[in-house]
C-alpha cells in the first residue's frame, strides 16, 4: 500500500470515528450506560525471545473507545486503535536491520470494577483483539567480510 493512499485511509477511520462521537454523543443522555473516550498513549516497542538481542524503539497508539456498564461492576470496552511496532538490531559482523510496522487494533475487552474504598478503585480488564497491518517499512543492511 502506498504512502499516500495509507494517509487516505487513516484520515478518513478518523475523521469518521471523530464524526460518530459527536453525532452518538449528543444522544446520549446523562445516565446512559454508554460511554466514550479518546485514548493516547507512547511506549516502547521490541521483539523478544531466544534468538533475539533487539533494542526498543519508541512507539504510539491512538485510538476511540466506547465503555457500555453493564452494572456497577462489569462493562465491556471495545475500541479502535492505530498502533506503531518495530524494533531495530545490530550484530557486529553481520548487519543491522529495524521494523517500523503500523496496525489497526481492535481489542474488546470485558473489565471489572472492584470498590476498594469510597473514592478509589481498581479495574480488571482482559479479552481478544484483532489486528491488520496497514502499513510500515522494514530495512536491513548486511555487511559484506571477504575472506583472504
Amino acid at each position: 500500500m502506498n504512502t499516500n493512499r495509507f494517509l487516505q485511509i487513516t484520515k478518513f477511520l478518523i475523521f469518521s470515528i471523530s464524526l460518530l462521537m459527536v453525532a452518538v454523543g449528543k444522544e446520549v443522555r446523562a445516565q446512559s450506560p454508554v460511554s466514550f473516550q479518546a485514548k493516547v498513549g507512547i511506549g516502547l516497542a521490541s521483539f523478544w525471545g531466544k534468538n533475539t538481542d533487539g533494542k526498543a524503539k519508541f512507539s504510539y497508539k491512538i485510538g476511540a473507545g466506547m465503555d457500555y456498564t453493564f452494572n456497577k461492576a462489569w462493562s465491556l470496552q471495545p475500541s479502535l486503535n492505530f498502533v506503531s511496532k518495530g524494533y531495530k538490531e545490530e550484530e557486529a559482523g553481520i548487519g543491522k536491520a529495524s521494523m517500523n510496522e503500523l496496525y489497526l487494533e481492535l481489542p474488546v475487552m470485558v473489565a471489572a470494577r472492584l470498590n476498594l474504598a469510597k473514592n478509589s478503585g481498581l479495574v480488571l480488564s482482559a479479552g481478544p483483539y484483532v489486528a491488520y497491518g496497514v502499513g510500515g517499512k522494514t530495512s536491513v543492511v548486511v555487511e559484506k567480510r571477504y575472506r583472504r
